[in-house]
C-alpha cells in the first residue's frame, strides 16, 4: 500500500501534530508499505533520514504578510499573550494558523494535488490538515484521518472564518459546507488516538486507536521527580518558572520544567528547552502540564496523574475535564494555576492513590485499542 501523509502545519512551536503524523508514518513503513510525508518550513518538521517527503507552503498566522508575521508571533508567545486568547472552537485554530486563508489553500491544495499525481497513493492520510482532504478529494483518493471529540463542528465551530474555504469548494464544485470542520466529514474513516472514556463519540466512522506507540514497561518504585511543561498558550513562561520556584523550592523533589525560553538552575528546579518524557516520566510523582493531547496521553502512558491548567483553549479545557471526570487527575481551571494550587494538587496525589489507579486503568484500555495496528489494519480492509 502507498500511502500520503500529511500533518497540519502551524508557525508556532508545536509537537502535536506532526510527532502524531510521524508516528503514523513510521508505523506504515515498518510495517512495509511506502509512505510520502508533507513538510512545510515551519520549525516544527523534523523528517527521519530515509523517510521520503515533499514540501507544502507553511501558513502564515491568520494570513498575514510574513514580514508582519514574523516579527508579531515571537513577541506574542514570549509575552503569554496568547493565553489571553479566548479559542472556542477549532476553526479558531485554523484560522489563527492561517490555514483558513484562501490564498494559502489554493497553493498547498496545488502541492498536495501535484505529489498525489507524482507519487499516486492509494490512500491520503490528514492529520487534521484540511488541504490534503480537499486535495485528496479533487483527485479521488480515498481520505483518512485522525480526529477528536473537538475537532468536530458538532461540538464547537466560527463558520465565520470559513469564507476562504466555503469559496474554494464553490470554485470547484465540491459539495458545499459552512464551517470548515465539515471538511472531517469526508474522511472514509477518522481515527481517535484517545479512548471511549476520555472521548466518547456516537459516529459510525470514528475508530478508536488509543496510543499511537506502545507503551514501553518501566519500574513504578522510585517517584522523586516533578516534570511540568506548559507548552504555548496557557500561561507566560517567566510567571510559570515563578510560580514553581515558589510552590516547589523546598520540595523533596526533583523538578525538571521543559519548554523554557532558556536552560538555568534554580535551587532543585531545572530549566530546560527540550526533554526527552519517556525517559523523565517513569520517574515523575505528577506531570504539571497544559492540557495538549500529547501530554495527556504521554502521562496516561506511564500512569503519571496529569495536574492540567489549560488556559483559554477548548480542546485543553476539554481534556483536563475528561482526565478530571476519569478520576485520573486534577484540573485546575477553575482553582487557577498558582503555587498554592500547586501544593494542593501535588499533594492529593500523594493521599489518594486513587489517581495512580486510575490512570493504570486508562492506560490498559488505550493499549487494548491497538494503536497503528488498528490504524493500518482498519484502512487496508476498507480499501481492499
Amino acid at each position: 500500500m502507498k500511502i500520503l501523509i500529511v500533518p497540519m502545519f502551524a508557525r508556532a512551536a508545536t509537537s502535536g501534530p506532526w510527532s502524531r503524523a510521524l508516528a503514523i508514518g513510521s508505523a506504515f513503513q515498518e510495517s512495509g508499505h511506502e509512505v510520502l510525508m508533507g513538510v512545510a518550513p515551519d520549525g516544527n518538521c523534523h523528517p527521519p533520514e530515509g523517510m521520503n517527503t515533499f514540501h507544502i507552503p507553511d501558513p502564515s498566522p491568520m494570513g498575514l504578510p510574513d514580514f508582519v508575521s514574523t516579527r508579531i508571533l515571537p513577541a506574542v508567545n514570549k509575552l503569554g499573550l496568547l493565553g489571553k486568547i479566548q479559542v472556542k472552537s477549532f476553526e479558531n485554530v485554523l484560522r489563527f494558523s492561517g490555514a483558513l486563508d484562501y490564498q494559502y489553500i489554493c497553493r498547498s491544495v496545488r502541492s498536495i494535488r501535484e505529489a498525489i499525481r507524482a507519487f499516486s497513493p492509494d490512500a491520503v492520510y490528514s492529520e487534521v490538515n484540511i488541504s490534503a482532504i480537499l486535495a485528496a478529494k479533487l483527485e479521488g483518493v480515498p481520505a483518512f484521518g485522525s480526529s477528536s471529540y473537538t475537532t468536530r463542528a458538532e461540538y464547537a465551530s466560527a463558520p465565520q472564518y470559513a469564507s476562504g474555504v466555503r469559496r474554494f469548494v464553490r470554485e470547484f464544485s465540491l459539495p458545499q459546507i459552512d464551517s470548515s470542520l465539515e471538511l472531517f466529514n469526508w474522511l472514509e474513516q477518522k481515527f481517535i488516538p484517545s479512548s471511549p472514556s476520555l472521548e466518547p463519540i456516537d459516529d459510525t466512522k470514528v475508530v478508536y486507536c488509543g496510543f499511537l506507540k506502545k507503551p514501553a514497561q518501566f519500574d513504578e518504585q522510585d517517584k522523586n521527580l516533578i516534570l511540568a511543561y506548559m507548552g504555548s498558550g496557557s500561561v507566560s513562561p517567566h510567571k510559570f518558572e515563578k510560580m514553581l520556584a515558589e510552590a516547589f523550592a523546598d520540595s523533596k523533589y526533583k523538578i525538571i520544567a521543559a519548554g523554557a525560553n532558556a536552560e538555568k538552575q534554580v535551587d532543585n528546579i531545572t530549566f530546560v528547552k527540550r526533554a526527552d518524557f519517556s525517559k523523565l516520566l517513569p520517574r515523575a510523582k505528577i506531570f504539571i502540564n497544559h492540557g495538549g493531547q500529547n501530554s495527556i496521553m504521554d502521562a496516561i502512558s506511564y500512569c503519571v496523574p496529569p495536574i492540567v491548567f489549560p488556559g483559554k483553549a477548548f480542546e485543553r479545557r476539554f481534556n483536563a475535564q475528561s482526565i478530571e471526570q476519569a478520576g485520573a487527575g486534577i484540573n485546575l481551571s477553575t482553582a487557577g494555576i498558582s503555587a498554592d494550587s500547586l501544593r494542593e494538587a501535588l499533594s492529593a496525589v500523594e493521599s489518594d492513590e486513587t489517581y495512580r489507579d486510575k490512570a493504570r486503568s486508562l492506560r490498559a484500555e488505550m493499549i487494548n485499542l491497538g494503536g497503528t495496528d488498528t490504524i493500518i489494519r482498519t484502512i487496508s480492509d476498507v480499501l481492499a
